[in-house]
């Protein structure tokens, strides 16, 4: 007993102890700089340079410095700072003295100088040092350097949850001795800075190899940007998943420390474990939080290797950190310099896309969106086998020019010629270039062990119409001018250069700065399709012999084979094709147009960017072309069924569904429209319809909708007897796209005072009436075809689509006046197809723009014109999803100028990821995009139908990562 009332003793005395810890330590705090400053720093010339640290709270402190002497008070947490006045350049090196005035306090630093101080960020390729081995140009300035004005500080490898006050390190001048152990490209890019300026320069190192933009980003931020959300879920997933990989990780470390074998590399921690690098904001809070706001000339950023496949939201992801770290630093103005990624791989023998040239094109496109960055361009060095080359010289040397061009306002040459403008003329491209300075020239180099010679240009490559490049011979014309051409290509229509994970490419300026990567088509990722082109994930998802059911279980889609909730995330895919000879309409699959490489490469595609569903159209027509061959045959035309089936296989190969909808038009096949269904007669539809019901007649009399149930089930039944394995892929079979009635049709057109449907008159004189009709149509017609399907497979879903209120120019349901708009469709309601025997209901959006109306005024006003609280609380009663089959932004917003094809692929991505963003918001059970700017009368050979560029892949990845869980339902 004795023994444990004094355990108890203890134990509260270290409580009481740990309680007043803090109060002690504030009641005693000593005075203290941030560690960013000792002795040999530099501090920042022309600016307010701020100074900074710790003291008792409300202790006065002064700080002097130059002649200077200023004052500040400490804050509630002991902080203070003071600012000096903007001081010219110093080499002198003088004492800053900080003094506290209540106590016998005193810090003081030696020889601080004043000039230019850069910041060097970013991952392994900026942190490699000038020990690093295989460069004799390092080995030899490590043993010239001696330069007391250049002088270097790194930060402390610290890494936690939440950003950290203080960091540890010491400024050091230039000796063989410290430059050794210093970042290559800060000490090579600071001493030609200070040779040619001859101020004192301070290079900030704040470093980490094996990040991603992510950990540079504070937390606050990276919530609000769902251009984040595919990392941070990750992130979630591993810390869940870290104790079993711990455990698997420890026990490959004790057999590699056992026996290790030849070649084999130390097996990597596991990602999520407290205080990695790797962690969502880690670097940010240790490396760049302790560091604010210390006064900077610039920043360097060399980063990129952990997000080159994420080129898409990269813009996005950088805009983020400039913005937030000029912020932090309190320089709104402050020039940020970044370069491209280095070469990397074997050269590929065929023309292929590459993530790295993607990744530079979008590092420039967020430098002419900022107006204060600038890229440069290392082309020429890289190393096929090393992520990490080693001639740090060439991207410290672009930095440099780079730098004193733009920010020093030297009249210099700053980097390598610029792609300006071309035109095909004849059989050729002509290309006119931007700072050629003393003229173009084929340089002689050796790229990997490949030796280009100086009489021959290389890297450019020519495409037609087909969209495939070609290798393409290149000779300079005069000053600025490229002329290119190749025997396979007689009419050139895009122009690519030094466009490949490790280009083989010598064009350059006189001046020696090598050109930029460039391409002049706006076409989609891998165009075109190169299996030896590097990727993350180069191989079909692995997926089953046979793909597992989705089903709805309480409101949400459910893989039946795992188990687990199912978001369906994807597109539409969309082909045009003769149909007669007038018209084109939704045709996926009839034969003559169906495109299987295509179908191929899209599925390929959308599985890479983790998509898991595709929405297609079964056109009904007849004729060689249509699903059926003859009006008279109930049989499924073969040829449109194996096209049908290649689909449904492909997109079982990379782990997708299919959503397959039927088309607005009723099947074209007088067979399935006389066989009657089972249990018709209780549906009670028109039974001796007018000649008049036509469109309309659709949902009002038998025959359109057996044809419809019984086309239908046709095709099930033909898959299930050649393909029956296929039949899971089909995630829903949707009775019609946009179901509608017209204005311009009857019983609508005359509105008469009665009409009789299902055992009801109906007044539609009335709109009341009109709507009253409408609804029990659609729920009839509906259900009768629903339940018509299900008999023939009673796992299937079905379901129906049809457009918002608003979208038609509609206010809302009981809105039937013809005078309201041209258009002269009125939507089925949502509600009333809810309340039919279908599995869900998939809705359809598209964003507008006004003067007076944002993109999410509009997305609440095409909401509110379907009542979608209403629709949610029904969704959630009965226990069937809402889906959006189709969102995009309408062509007329992406179109301009007097080319009507003509499509601004910036301004479409802006307005997609601002309506996706606001469609987040929003509890769906999924959403599918269509592709913005596919009008009907546009054919397939100019426009493909499923065009993902990969702008917007991850606009929609964003969006899918953000969405709002389906409540409902």
């Amino acid at each position: 007993m004795i023994s444990q009332i004094a355990q108890s003793m203890k134990h509260a005395l270290a409580l009481i102890a740990a309680l007043f810890a803090p109060l002690a330590a504030l009641q005693a705090a000593e005075l203290k700089l941030a560690g960013v400053f000792t002795d040999h720093a530099v501090l920042q010339r022309d600016v307010a340079a701020p100074v900074w640290g710790w003291a008792d709270p409300n202790e006065q402190v002064t700080v002097t410095f130059a002649g200077q002497t200023k004052t500040a008070i400490a804050d509630a947490n002991g902080k203070w700072l003071v600012r000096l006045d903007p001081m010219p350049a110093s080499a002198e090196g003088r004492d800053l003295v900080v003094q506290a005035s209540s106590k016998n306090q005193k810090a003081t630093i030696t020889d601080v100088v004043v000039g230019d101080v850069w910041l060097c960020s970013g991952q392994s390729n900026m942190g490699i040092s000038m020990s690093v081995p295989g460069n004799p140009s390092l080995v030899e300035s490590v043993a010239m350097a001696g330069n007391p004005r250049l002088r270097l500080f790194a930060t402390l490898h610290q890494f936690p949850d939440a950003p950290v006050r203080d960091t540890q390190g010491r400024w050091e001048a230039a000796t063989p001795e410290t430059v050794k152990r210093w970042i290559a490209i800060g000490y090579l890019f600071g001493e030609q800075i200070q040779r040619e300026t001859g101020v004192p320069v301070g290079i900030l190192a704040s470093a980490r190899g094996g990040t991603c933009i992510e950990s540079w980003l504070p937390s606050e931020i990276l919530q609000a940007n769902p251009a984040n959300r595919f990392y941070l879920d990750n992130h979630a997933k591993a810390v869940e998943r870290l104790p079993e990989a711990m455990a698997r990780y420890e026990k490959e470390l004790a057999e590699f420390k056992q026996q290790p074998k030849p070649g084999q590399r130390q097996p990597r921690e596991p990602d999520g474990l407290p205080n990695s690098p790797r962690n969502p904001a880690a670097c940010y809070n240790g490396k760049i939080a302790p560091i604010l706001p210390y006064a900077l000339k610039g920043v360097l950023w060399y980063q990129g290797e952990g997000n080159v496949w994420g080129f898409t939201a990269y813009p996005s992801q950088m805009a983020d950190l400039m913005r937030v770290w000029r912020d932090g630093f309190g320089l709104p103005s402050l020039p940020f310099l970044m370069t491209e990624l280095a070469p990397l791989g074997q050269p590929s023998p065929q023309p292929q896309d590459s993530a790295r040239a993607r990744f530079g094109e979008a590092l420039s496109k967020t430098a002419r969106a900022d107006g204060n960055a600038w890229v440069i361009t290392i082309v020429d060095g890289g190393d096929p086998l090393d992520i990490h080359p080693v001639k740090k010289e060439i991207p410290a040397g672009r930095f440099a020019a780079m730098a004193l061009a733009k920010v020093y306002r030297k009249p210099d040459i700053a980097h390598g010629p610029v792609l300006n403008s071309w035109q095909a003329t004849d059989d050729r491209a002509v290309l006119k270039f931007d700072a050629a300075g003393g003229g173009l020239v084929a340089k002689q180099v050796n790229l990997g062990g490949h030796e280009l010679a100086a009489d021959n240009l290389h890297g450019f490559e020519l495409a037609g119409a087909d969209r495939k490049f070609v290798r393409a011979e290149a000779r300079i014309d005069g000053k600025d001018t490229v002329i290119v051409t190749s025997p396979g290509v007689q009419q050139p229509v895009a122009v690519r250069y030094a466009w490949a994970a490790f280009p083989l490419c010598n064009l350059f300026s006189a001046d020696g700065f090598a050109a930029y990567p460039f391409r002049t088509d706006d076409w989609p990722w891998q165009t075109p399709p190169d299996a030896s082109a590097a990727r993350p994930n180069p191989s079909p998802k692995p997926v089953q012999a046979s793909a597992t059911r989705i089903a709805i279980r309480d409101g949400h889609f459910v893989d039946t084979g795992t188990c687990k909730p199912f978001r369906p995330f994807g597109v539409n895919y969309y082909r045009t094709a003769p149909i007669g000879e007038k018209k084109r309409m939704h045709s996926a699959f009839s034969p003559g147009s169906y495109d299987e490489a295509f179908v191929t490469r899209m599925m390929e595609t959308l599985s890479h960017d983790d998509f898991n569903t595709v929405r297609s159209f079964l056109s009904n027509h007849s004729g060689a072309s249509g699903i059926v061959t003859d009006r008279q045959s109930a049989e499924v035309n073969p040829a449109f069924l194996a096209n049908l089936v290649h689909f449904l296989r492909t997109a079982q190969t990379h782990g997708l569904h299919v959503i397959l909808s039927w088309d607005t038009w009723t099947p074209d096949c007088k067979v399935w429209a006389e066989t009657p269904l089972a249990d018709e007669s209780r549906h009670g539809w028109v039974t001796e319809p007018s000649p008049e019901l036509k469109v309309n007649g659709f949902r009002l009399t038998p025959e359109p909708i057996r044809a419809k149930a019984n086309a239908i089930r046709a095709v099930i039944e033909a898959l299930r007897k050649i393909a029956p394995d296929l039949l899971p892929v089909v995630l829903a079979w949707e009775l019609e796209n946009e179901v509608h009635f017209n204005l311009d049709q009857e019983p609508f057109l005359s509105r008469p005072p009665a009409f009789a449907f299902g055992g009801r008159q109906f007044d539609l004189r009335t709109d009341d009436g009109a709507q009253a009709l409408m609804d029990a149509a659609a729920r009839t017609w509906a259900s009768a075809c629903a339940d018509a399907i299900h008999a023939a497979d009673p796992e299937a879903l079905v379901s129906a689509s049809v457009f918002t209120f608003a979208a038609v120019g509609r206010q809302g349901p009981g809105t039937w006046s013809k005078d309201q708009t041209k258009d002269m469709r009125i939507p089925a309601r949502p509600l009333a197809l809810l309340e039919s025997s279908l599995d869900f209901v998939d809705i359809h959006l598209y964003a507008g723009k006004s003067k007076t109306e944002s993109i999410a005024q509009h997305l609440q006003r095409d909401l509110a014109s379907v009542g979608m609280s209403a629709l949610t609380a029904e969704a959630r009663r009965l226990g069937k999803p809402i889906l959006v089959g189709e969102s995009g932004v309408a062509a007329h917003f992406t179109r301009r100028g007097p080319d009507w094809h003509a499509i601004h692929h910036d301004v479409g991505v802006d307005l997609l990821r601002e309506y996706h963003n606001a469609l987040a918001t929003h509890p769906f059970a999924g959403v599918l995009h269509w592709h913005y700017g596919s009008p009907d009368s546009m054919a397939q050979d100019e426009y493909p139908a499923l065009v993902l560029f990969p702008q917007y892949g991850e606009a929609l990845k964003a969006s899918r990562n953000a969405q709002k869980p389906s409540e409902a339902p």
